[in-house]
């Protein structure tokens, strides 16, 4: 038997398509995929000559009614150091496709117009799709959305063909998106909309010219071009976000009916940014708008609200929020898709530098909607990562209090602001991260994120001077580390959001206490300790009576009958300011924190149930005035609500206990008697201040 012919295999480059030794010889795996699995000969080509001739006798042989492809199935490895040009299809091949593609949408957009007439364009477009009104007739809308609402925005039954992202040029632009200088005047009320075929067309006539080729005359192109502005607006339009009038409404929401909105961001420059191109440097991040609009989404009808779960196995109030909808599998809604969107555009940005304070701030905007949607893990984290980030920007501290250690990096990641809005910016920044942080802390007993012996930074101007961007001397201004800033309020440098802010300073020296207690009174702390008469630290058998808790609870007290005259009620002339109802709040709550563990509400004598008791009545002494008024609770956010509920339990519960004095009640009467007791009381006072208050306005 003779032996076959021996193979040499010579070391090649990897550009190299054909064997040194045999030029008509291809390198291994050089071959097509089918001919390497047929094991026929393979000349390489694309496609290659025996593909063809398969591909022509499967056609000629096909039984009948059987679908062949047009083309024969030839594919390639992918060969390294390669030009992609090399490993697609021939120059030839390539044209000839697109040429046919080209044809094919010119000859649809010249049958959509037969098929229109020239009624086609009733008239200017609006962004996502034409609008409809009759799907709606009733355009108000309940609660907190009392913004005009565009009947275009409002979810219909044409829900689906009126997609709400932003995916072609604009056609008709609001003066609230474009500023008109940018213009130069142009009515862009008069282009209509010209799409993606407008420029294939272009494109087309342009490839056609290249091969000395005209486009026959009977294809009919009618689509006027768009101004100069729509086409910057289209180019760096992100895909993800929606359509311009949408994101306007949402923004418009957000700043109408957040308060925290006018201290994170200064809104005439906001919209003034807003209404620039995509393109420009000024025009605020993606990331930043992505977390706008999920949040505006809770103040308006114009998008659909998430879906509760239902039918879930978990409970309701489960932490881990994502369990109910791996089990339902309901499709994400508009707010969750821009959070997804918000936290990608963030990552991206982060690890690039670009964008900081913006991601920051949108970091700060997603917590607060994790927290209201109840994603208690996930506004955890986001709560975490927004002060965290605040440490290596320098914005926890100012100078001159910087460490004095050597450090090879510089203080702070940011360069300086280069204007006083700038600075205050990034100092309203970090300082609603600092209360965010701090409200939601108080409702678990994990330890804070920041320490705030690692704060010295100045307290926030007032909202005037904030607005008019007005520099206000060092010497005027508080710092957070004087000893008496919780109890000294200059006039001209406090307003409801300083007090707010204050609050919660209080409130995380209350928590810092009853998280540290034990671990420095095993170290020896002589504040945990009772000084007996004799000067001598004794263990204390009650520590109400260790000096740390002596002067936290005095300068609780302090901090209340410090608080100026006319900002003590958070409701005047039937306005509610949620910033002083919240700071009021805090200072009640912080009085149920620090009593709350050494309470005994079986005693007739306690001390601390009858503090409780008193800081409840406040907080529902608030609500009382809040409810008097329109104003929807919803306003106030989730921590007045957290701790209206933690005031509603405790105050009902020692209520209950201290009413059997009152109202005569013995051990013999079960507890829902003195709860209901208890409940109609409330019900009747809440009634009566009801009467007095329309007594009063009529």
């Amino acid at each position: 038997m003779p032996k076959a012919a021996s193979t040499t295999f010579t070391h090649v480059h990897a550009g190299d398509w054909r064997s040194p030794n045999n030029p008509h010889a291809l390198k291994r795996n050089q071959a097509c995929h089918q001919c390497r699995k047929r094991k026929l000969k393979c000349d390489a080509k694309r496609p290659c000559t025996t593909c063809i001739r398969s591909h022509a006798y499967a056609l000629a042989h096909a039984p009948p009614g059987a679908t062949m492809p047009a083309g024969p199935d030839c594919t390639y490895d992918l060969v390294p150091n390669l030009s992609g040009l090399l490993q697609q299809d021939p120059p030839e091949g390539r044209l000839e496709k697109l040429e046919t593609r080209i044809a094919e949408l010119e000859a649809l957009l010249a049958e959509s117009h037969e098929e229109a007439g020239p009624s086609s364009f009733p008239g200017p477009l609006h962004f996502g799709g034409p609008p409809q009104l009759g799907g709606h007739p009733q355009l108000g809308v309940p609660g907190p959305s009392h913004i005009p609402i565009d009947p275009a925005l409002l979810p219909g039954p044409d829900l689906e063909a009126r997609t709400l992202i932003y995916q072609g040029p604009f056609t008709s632009t609001p003066d609230s998106v474009i500023d008109p200088l940018l213009t130069g005047g142009y009515d862009m009320s008069q282009h209509l909309q010209a799409g993606a075929l407008n420029s294939l067309a272009e494109a087309a006539a342009l490839s056609v010219n290249d091969q000395d080729m005209q486009i026959e005359e009977s294809v009919a192109l009618h689509v006027p071009r768009p101004h100069p502005v729509e086409e910057v607006f289209a180019l760096g339009w992100s895909k993800n976000l929606p359509s311009p009038e949408l994101l306007r409404h949402l923004v418009d929401a957000y700043f109408s009916f957040n308060a925290d909105a006018s201290r994170l961001l200064h809104r005439p420059t906001f919209m003034a940014d807003l209404s620039l191109p995509p393109t420009h440097p000024r025009f605020p991040s993606t990331a930043l708008l992505h977390a706008i609009c999920a949040i505006g989404s809770f103040y308006t009808a114009a998008v659909d609200p998430s879906p509760n779960p239902t039918k879930s196995p978990f409970p309701m109030d489960d932490p881990f929020d994502s369990r109910h909808w791996m089990h339902g599998r309901k499709p994400y809604s508009f707010a969750e898709v821009q959070v997804q969107h918000a936290n990608t555009a963030i990552l991206s940005a982060s690890s690039v530098g670009e964008d900081i304070i913006q991601g920051l701030q949108a970091e700060i905007i997603l917590s607060t909607w994790y927290w209201t949607s109840a994603k208690w893990a996930a506004a955890y984290m986001s709560i975490a990562r927004s002060l965290r980030t605040c440490l290596p920007m320098g914005l926890n501290v100012a100078a001159p209090f910087h460490p004095i250690s050597g450090s090879a990096r510089p203080p702070s990641l940011l360069p300086p602001a280069n204007s006083v809005l700038e600075e205050e910016l990034r100092r309203n920044t970090f300082w609603l991260a600092y209360a965010l942080e701090r409200t939601m802390g108080s409702g678990h007993g994990w330890a804070l994120m920041l320490d705030d012996q690692d704060i010295s930074q100045m307290l926030p101007v007032c909202g005037e001077d904030f607005e008019e961007m007005r520099s206000v001397a060092t010497h005027e201004r508080q710092w957070s580390h004087d000893h008496d800033v919780l109890i000294r309020h200059p006039p001209r440098q406090t307003d409801p959001f300083v007090l707010y802010i204050k609050s919660c300073m209080l409130l995380s020296r209350v928590k810092n206490f009853n998280a540290r207690f034990r671990a420095k009174y095993y170290a020896g702390d002589p504040s945990t300790f009772t000084v007996d008469p004799n000067g001598q630290s004794t263990p204390s058998q009650d520590i109400r009576h260790t000096p740390a808790f002596s002067e936290l609870n005095q300068l609780i007290t302090d901090f209340q009958s410090s608080i100026p005259p006319h900002l003590k009620r958070p409701v005047k002339n039937g306005v509610v300011n949620a910033h002083l109802f919240s700071a009021c709040t805090i200072a009640h709550l912080a009085v149920i924190l620090l009593h709350e563990t050494h309470a005994h509400i079986e005693s007739k004598t306690c001390h601390s149930s009858l503090n409780i008791l008193n800081a409840a009545r406040g907080i529902l002494n608030l609500m009382y005035d809040v409810c008097a008024t329109s104003y929807n609770l919803s306003l106030l956010g989730q921590f007045v609500v957290v701790s209206s509920a933690r005031q509603s339990r405790l105050g009902l519960l020692t209520s209950s206990h201290i009413g059997c004095v009152v109202h005569g009640w013995s051990s013999a009467h079960p507890l829902p008697t003195r709860c209901r007791s208890v409940k109609s009381s409330a019900t009747n006072g809440n009634a009566d201040r009801r009467a007095r208050f329309h007594t009063v306005r009529s």
